[in-house]
């Protein structure tokens, strides 16, 4: 029944490519060729990058370390160098100081 309906109906003729064999696929190989090389230099490339980062933050971490003690130290030092004991014997010692004598205190009032 289809076939006697389909006669008179003329169909579009597909366009004949010329198209080579074997082009397309070589084109293929070689695109899938060179994203592969980039893929694999961008691969080593962020694991250099990961592991020199690693190294710097490793040293960053001992200098942490380094300075954190020198500055323990020096708070210990200002402790010490800033007792009043330490500073009064020193002034007396070595600069020469005394205390002042106490003088005694004259307030003068007004009278209205």
């Amino acid at each position: 029944m289809f076939n006697s309906l389909n006669k008179g109906i003329k169909r579009p003729k597909r366009a004949k490519r010329s198209k080579k064999k074997g082009e397309g696929s070589a084109l293929g190989f070689i695109l899938l060729t060179i994203g592969s090389f980039a893929m694999m230099i961008g691969y080593v490339w962020l694991n250099n990058e990961v592991t020199s980062t690693l190294n710097d933050i490793s040293s960053l971490n001992r200098q942490l370390s380094k300075d954190r003690t020198a500055v323990d130290l020096l708070d210990a030092e200002i402790a010490h160098l800033s007792r009043s004991d330490r500073i009064t014997d020193k002034a007396k010692n070595e600069l020469n100081m005394v205390f002042p004598d106490p003088e005694p205190v004259r307030l003068a009032a007004k009278v209205k």
